[in-house]
């Protein structure tokens, strides 16, 4: 994946104040913004697979515990925590008022289903860019990171004085998030994947969500694993597993959370995994057998081949840019040295999927340069079931298939 530079685009986006209020502006920004634009990779052709989400921030589940949401300015939607007055009662208060038969009429969740139902309607009307764009889950958090938006920076002292109320709430944000991802996946389907794999970040990660746990980098390995990841766990079982996120260094809890079968992959985050011994991590991810995501690398890492020496599978790379040149370069460089000989890498725009190619010399070359994604010795089903599946499958083998453009996007 090659990161282009936010400040070329901004004259392109609505204001996001705007996009949450207008499902037409959303689906502009999320065409042309950000890690999964679908402009962007049409002039940069890097790896990464076209997705877009209903984009409403961090607070959706916040929402549903009646937390006021608001967005100023240009700025992301700030969730208000529930401090006003007497923060204990006043979280014991939205526990109990919880309904989750009546989840999806609840804070900003029906205006993510009627941007759900704008994307199909607009998607249907352009077969070919539906078949390859997938429509994936929104930011639905963490049971600790949404209990600390609800709950304000005193939950930390909470831990200590009153864990049993933490316990319930991180209970209840639990019970909401695995609400939520069921009614959201009869909008999404598999997001034009095989079974065990889902979109996130702009890359495929494995699992069907990307479990986010940024507040837990700031407890103690023991407290995280005693008070935070039983609710985490109850969500990740009941969903069919999913993958890991934090930002920062949480190199303390990530042995802890490699050593779960319930977790496929580990995802650092935007130009953030050098802020842990991530060669240590990449070890321990290789024994354990699991995917590390947005792994940060270098231009001159790329084109000059060594990244690959440091991590020969097993990993997707991020690579920051300062404009399309550079990013042609590196896809160019990084190519030489991934088994595609001159060939950039643009030819794998979903390598999770190799194993799915016919039997070719071109589909036997892209698989030498799996590691972009697909960890070594890992198997894959041999089959996918659903048509939508096929028809991707078959747009992302771009070396078997004439390479589409903007003009035939209609």
């Amino acid at each position: 994946m090659v990161l282009p530079p936010w400040a070329s685009r901004g004259s392109e986006l609505y204001p996001v104040a705007e996009a949450l209020h207008d499902p037409a502006k959303m689906l502009n920004n999320e065409l042309v913004k950000g890690l999964a634009s679908a402009f962007e990779w049409l002039d940069v052709k890097d790896d990464r697979p076209a997705q877009i989400r209903p984009d409403f921030g961090t607070g959706l589940v916040s929402s549903v515990f009646g937390a006021r949401i608001e967005c100023p300015s240009d700025n992301p939607p700030w969730v208000h925590p529930l401090s006003e007055g007497d923060v204990e009662w006043n979280i014991r208060s939205a526990i109990d008022g919880l309904d989750l038969a009546d989840v999806p009429n609840r804070g900003l969740i029906p205006r993510v289903a009627e941007t759900y139902s704008f994307y199909a309607d607009i998607l249907a009307t352009y077969p070919n860019v539906r078949s390859f764009l997938a429509v994936i889950m929104p930011d639905i958090q963490g049971p600790f990171d949404t209990a600390a938006m609800l709950w304000g920076s005193s939950i930390f002292e909470a831990l200590y004085t009153n864990p049993e109320l933490v316990d319930r709430l991180c209970s209840a944000v639990a019970d909401v998030m695995i609400a939520l991802h069921t009614y959201f996946r009869t909008f999404i389907g598999r997001e034009l994947l095989p079974e065990g794999f889902s979109h996130t970040h702009g890359v495929i990660i494995r699992g069907n969500y990307l479990m986010r746990g940024d507040s837990n980098l700031m407890l103690s390995n023991a407290m995280y694993r005693e008070q935070m990841l039983p609710h985490e766990l109850k969500v990740l079982k009941v969903i069919g597993g999913g993958s890991y996120h934090s930002c920062g260094n949480w190199e303390h809890n990530i042995g802890t959370i490699l050593a779960l079968d319930e977790i496929g992959s580990l995802d650092f985050g935007s130009n953030q995994s050098q802020m842990n011994d991530i060669d240590g991590i990449y070890r321990q991810a290789a024994k354990a057998k699991k995917h590390l995501n947005l792994v940060t690398a270098y231009s001159h890492e790329l084109a000059s081949g060594s990244i690959i020496q440091r991590f020969p599978t097993g990993v997707t790379l991020s690579c920051q840019v300062e404009n399309k040149e550079e990013a042609a370069r590196v896809i160019q460089g990084a190519g030489r040295h991934g088994g595609l000989d001159a060939e950039p890498l643009q030819s794998l725009v979903n390598p999770v999927l190799l194993n799915h190619f016919p039997t070719s010399e071109k589909a036997r070359r892209l698989r030498r340069v799996s590691w972009y994604l697909q960890p070594r010795g890992e198997s894959i089903p041999n089959s996918i079931s659903d048509q939508a599946g096929k028809n991707y499958i078959r747009l992302c083998s771009s070396r078997l298939m004439p390479r589409l453009q903007p003009q035939e996007l209609a």
